[in-house]
């Protein structure tokens, strides 16, 4: 008779059905959470039209991913229409609740296995969005991973030009973040924008740049 802590290998495999049980339902929930997620985060008619497969900058994305899930490097994606940059980011932001929730997944754990524990990990703001946060609160907390979309496409006034940029170097001092960029702008462009050099070139240290399609 098998015995783990006054157990009987019957009473355990019973347990281990139960938890299997537990991880099942919670497995299912967790994918309706997560669509939930997402919509909140990208909106409805970019969730709708999202599928893995189509989106365009997949392949280059796959090849440098690890870098950024491990907090290695950040990635700026240019070059493609917002409508394709904003799949890439769904894209990028459902590997990162995949990747974040690996452990729990593997050991089938139904009580770790929640998409807000994970979710809460990772910030999403377009441009304008971190900027207008700047102007207000000052300063903003950095999640593990930030995705920002359509910088270029900002209101920038001193004040808050100067929050950005030491919102930047924070993120440029530590190797504590997963930093991910989408702009209209193309990388030569983006090296030179006008009064951002300093930032531009922080951000091309620790970024890997994927320049997708014609623009």
């Amino acid at each position: 008779m098998f015995d783990f802590f006054g157990l009987s290998k019957e009473e355990i495999e019973k347990i281990k059905s139960k938890n299997q049980e537990l991880f099942d339902g919670m497995r299912k929930e967790f994918e309706v959470y997560f669509r939930n997620q997402l919509i909140y985060m990208f909106g409805s008619n970019y969730v709708k039209k999202y599928k893995e497969d189509k989106v365009i900058a997949k392949s280059q994305i796959d090849g440098v991913l690890n870098d950024l899930l491990e907090r290695k490097r950040g990635l700026i994606i240019s070059g493609i229409t917002r409508s394709e940059k904003t799949m890439s980011l769904i894209y990028i932001y459902e590997k990162i609740i995949r990747f974040l929730s690996r452990e729990a997944y593997k050991f089938m754990d139904p009580y770790l296995y929640d998409v807000w524990k994970f979710a809460k990990k990772i910030d999403f703001y377009s441009a304008p969005n971190l900027f207008s946060r700047l102007h207000r609160d000052g300063e903003i907390e950095i999640a593990p991973y930030i995705l920002i979309s359509d910088l270029g496409s900002e209101y920038v006034e001193p004040l808050v030009f100067s929050r950005f940029d030491t919102f930047i170097e924070d993120i440029y001092r530590s190797d504590q973040y997963g930093l991910v960029i989408s702009t209209n702008m193309s990388r030569g462009k983006f090296k030179n924008r006008e009064g951002w050099l300093r930032i531009t070139r922080r951000l091309l240290e620790v970024c890997n740049y994927l320049e997708v399609g014609d623009g």
